[in-house]
């Protein structure tokens, strides 16, 4: 699978390096509702989702963290933000909007972000990235999980807005040829009858074109002797 943003040439800031993190899970939609932030990815349930972490001196597990990823001076810059347990719906709520354009503000609110922080708030139509990892990334505390990530998608910031991706296709089944199973084909039954009928019909047409051949014949020879009739 492959990343709209290519993790390599990012500058990762205040955050685990996960350049070379497995990137085994693909991002399949990404929601705004005008209150909470969605991502949703395709080991985020299931028997192979990611499995969950506990933070030291935390009551409950992590599963995962949300990335954002701004352009910055005409390079990508990210960071993972918001911790998420398993069956957490989002971030953010109708009291407390968590959406792109309140990101400046709940996010990258610091310098500990820098550069991210001198971005300001994210523009409507804006293009900015999105990732997942494994475990807790936010500040780089740990632990990690099994350290594999997501791909990168890009969309354009709206506070209401949904955008989905295709999973890989399916491998398209191959037709394999059947055997011989040395089964006895058909006998195909032929009526001579008819074929001789139609047979004694064509020649029959095949002599009257030789006669209207000849006749043709015999009335342009007459022409070349004695001329057009007057």
């Amino acid at each position: 699978m492959s990343s709209e943003i290519d993790v390599n040439s990012a500058q990762i800031v205040n955050a685990p390096d996960v350049r070379q993190w497995r990137e085994t899970a693909k991002i399949t939609r990404v929601s705004f509702d005008g209150a909470t932030t969605r991502i949703a990815f395709d080991k985020q349930d299931g028997p192979n989702r990611w499995p969950d972490v506990r933070p030291a001196g935390w009551d409950g597990d992590l599963q995962y963290t949300m990335w954002l990823f701004l352009q910055i001076r005409d390079k990508w810059v990210g960071s993972g933000f918001i911790q998420m347990w398993h069956g957490r719906d989002g971030s953010g709520s109708a009291a407390d909007p968590d959406v792109p354009s309140t990101y400046h503000d709940h996010w990258y609110y610091g310098t500990r972000w820098a550069p991210m922080h001198e971005h300001g708030a994210i523009k409507p139509g804006e293009l900015i990235g999105f990732m997942v990892t494994s475990g807790n990334a936010r500040d780089s505390v740990g632990p990690f999980g099994p350290k594999e990530r997501s791909n990168i998608v890009v969309v354009k910031a709206a506070d209401n807005a949904t955008y989905t991706f295709d999973r890989e296709p399916a491998p398209q089944p191959v037709s394999v040829a059947q055997p011989n199973t040395g089964g006895v084909s058909p006998v195909v039954t032929v009526d001579l009858q008819a074929v001789m009928t139609k047979l004694a019909t064509m020649d029959a047409k095949l002599d009257e074109i030789v006669a209207a051949s000849a006749r043709l014949s015999a009335i342009f020879k007459d022409i070349q002797q004695h001329g057009l009739p007057r």
